[in-house]
């Protein structure tokens, strides 16, 4: 594991790098967090959150806007706005945005 992460760090850095899609960025910080990497976490996470829209938000899977919004609270990364975070909680289903922290 921890040779790949070694692999991917750089490829993030690339130009190609910058046109990920949120989901994938989502997807990146929830790894990094997951393996104490919070600072590559949070870059993955503020940029996800800067490209983030009602479109593009609604276009994640559950299971993305359940990660977006519970790596938001642990990193400290507000989403951009009131009404996206609105939509956020909505776009999760009631019986688990009941047992989120984030709530």
């Amino acid at each position: 594991v921890e040779e790949t992460l070694a692999d991917l760090e750089p490829m993030l850095s690339r130009r190609s790098a910058r046109d990920l899609p949120v989901d994938r960025r989502i997807s990146l910080a929830l790894l990094f967090f997951q393996t104490n990497r919070r600072d590559l976490a949070r870059t993955q996470l503020e940029t996800a959150m800067s490209n983030l829209d009602d479109l593009k938000l609604r276009s994640l899977m559950p299971g993305g806007v359940i990660n977006l919004v519970e790596l938001s609270g642990a990193l400290g990364v507000p989403l951009p706005s009131q009404p996206i975070e609105k939509l956020a909680l909505e776009l999760i289903p009631p019986s688990v945005r009941s047992g989120m922290k984030s709530n």
